[in-house]
C-alpha cells in the first residue's frame, strides 16, 4: 500500500493535469468543527506531544490558517458566526436576553440567512450531525439543514460512521455537511484505545466529569493534578485525530477528495490553568480564541497562511469557493483567494466578544496586539 503522502502528491497532480490551470470548483463543502480544540494543541502549530499524527500529514496538502480567531469563547455564538458570517452582536445567538423572570441565552436571530439555507436554495443537500446541548434546534442552528442529527455526548467513531453514511446516500447531488465533534470538551475521558498515551492521568483523583469542582478547587491543585488534567485533554484530542484521519482516507477512497471542499476549525479552544483558570466561556486569551483552521480542496494551495482570519470569514470563504452568490451583507470577508494563490489576505481588526461565564468581555485583535 502506498504511503498516504504519495497518495496524495498523485491525487493532486492528477487534479493539476484534469483540470489545467483553474482548478474546476469544489461540488461538495464539509464543514468539520471540533468542540474545543485549541490550535496549540496540535503538532501543525507546534505541539510538543503528539496528538496529531495524522491531521499533521493531511495538513500538508492544504491550506494551513496559523492565526485563526473564534469570534467567542463558547459555543453558542461562535456556531452562530460559522453559519451566517455575522459576529455575535449580529446575529443574537447567544446574547443574555431577559425573559420572564429569569435571565437566558437567546437563540439565532430569525432576521438573518444561514448558510445552509443559502446552500439549499441552490440545489446542495444539507445535513448536520451534531452532539452539544447549545446546538439543539431551538437554539436556531438547525436552519437550513434537509437532515439535523443532535444527539448530546456521541464519540467521534460514532459521528464519523454516521457522516459516512450520510455522505454515502447524498453523494449523487452537490451536498453541504456540517459535522461537530465534541470529544476534547469536557469529561475528558478517552476511550481505552488512547489512554496512557501521553503517560499516567491516573496519578491524580480530580474528576474532570464536571467543571464547577475544578474550578473551587484551583487553588489547592497541585503540579500533578494539572499535569494529569492536561493529559486526559491530550488524549480526547488524539482520538479525535484518529478518527478525522479515518474520514478523509474515506473521502479519499470513495473519489470525493478531489471534488470536495473540506474546512477543519473549532468553535473555541480551552483554558488549562494558563492564566489561573479552567475551561472556557470565561475569557479572552489566546488559548480560547485561538483555533485551528485547515482547507482542503479543489484549488487549494499547500502552505500556511499566516495573516490573522475569523471564523465569521467561512461563510463568505464557502460562498465564494461554490460559486454561490448570498444576498446579506456579511461581517467577514472571503478567505478563497487566499487559499487559492496563497497570497495573503489584508490585515484587519478582528473581534471577539460575548462570555458565557462572569461579565462580559470583548477582544479587538490587530495581531500581535489585542
Amino acid at each position: 500500500m502506498r504511503p498516504l503522502k504519495q497518495i496524495l502528491a498523485l491525487t493532486t497532480a492528477l487534479m493539476a493535469v484534469t483540470t489545467g490551470c483553474s482548478p474546476s470548483r469544489p461540488q461538495n463543502v464539509i464543514l468539520v468543527v471540533v468542540d474545543t480544540l485549541r490550535a496549540d494543541h496540535l503538532g501543525i502549530y507546534g505541539y510538543v506531544r503528539d496528538t496529531s499524527p495524522e491531521l499533521d500529514e493531511w495538513a500538508a496538502q492544504g491550506m494551513v490558517f496559523e492565526q485563526a480567531l473564534a469570534p467567542s469563547p463558547w459555543t453558542l455564538p461562535t456556531f452562530g458566526s460559522i453559519l451566517t458570517g455575522l459576529s455575535p452582536s449580529q446575529h443574537a445567538a447567544g446574547l443574555r436576553v431577559r425573559s420572564a423572570d429569569r435571565w437566558q441565552r437567546a437563540p439565532l436571530s430569525s432576521d438573518v440567512g444561514t448558510l445552509p439555507e443559502i446552500l439549499r436554495q441552490n440545489g446542495f443537500a444539507t445535513g448536520a450531525i451534531v452532539n452539544n446541548p447549545f446546538l439543539r434546534e431551538h437554539f436556531g442552528a438547525s436552519r437550513g439543514f434537509d437532515d439535523y442529527d443532535y444527539q448530546k455526548g456521541r464519540q467521534a467513531d460514532v459521528v464519523i460512521d454516521l457522516a459516512k453514511q450520510w455522505v454515502s446516500d447524498k453523494r449523487e447531488r452537490p451536498f453541504f455537511l456540517m459535522i461537530h465533534l465534541i470529544d476534547p470538551h469536557l469529561p475528558y475521558e478517552a476511550p481505552e484505545t488512547v489512554r496512557g498515551r501521553f503517560g499516567s492521568s491516573s496519578e491524580s483523583s480530580v474528576s474532570t466529569k464536571v467543571r464547577k469542582p475544578i474550578v473551587e478547587a484551583l487553588p489547592d491543585l497541585t503540579t500533578v493534578d494539572r499535569e494529569s488534567i492536561e493529559i486526559r485533554y491530550d488524549e480526547e484530542v488524539a482520538f479525535v485525530d484518529q478518527e478525522l484521519g479515518r474520514f478523509l482516507r474515506f473521502l479519499l477512497e470513495q473519489g470525493l477528495w478531489e471534488e470536495t471542499l473540506v474546512v477543519l476549525t473549532s468553535d473555541h479552544g480551552e483554558e488549562l490553568f494558563d492564566h489561573g483558570g479552567f475551561e472556557h466561556g470565561h475569557s479572552m486569551f489566546q488559548e480560547l480564541l485561538r483555533v485551528p483552521l485547515v482547507l482542503w480542496g479543489p484549488g487549494v494551495k499547500s502552505g500556511r497562511e499566516p495573516i490573522p482570519v475569523s471564523l465569521v470569514d467561512l461563510v463568505p470563504t464557502i460562498l465564494s469557493a461554490t460559486g454561490v452568490v448570498g444576498e446579506d451583507e456579511l461581517a467577514g470577508i472571503s478567505l478563497w483567494d487566499a487559499a487559492q494563490t496563497g497570497r495573503s489576505s489584508p490585515r484587519r481588526e478582528l473581534l471577539s466578544e460575548n462570555t458565557l461565564w462572569g461579565r462580559e468581555r470583548q477582544a479587538i485583535v490587530a495581531w500581535p496586539y489585542q
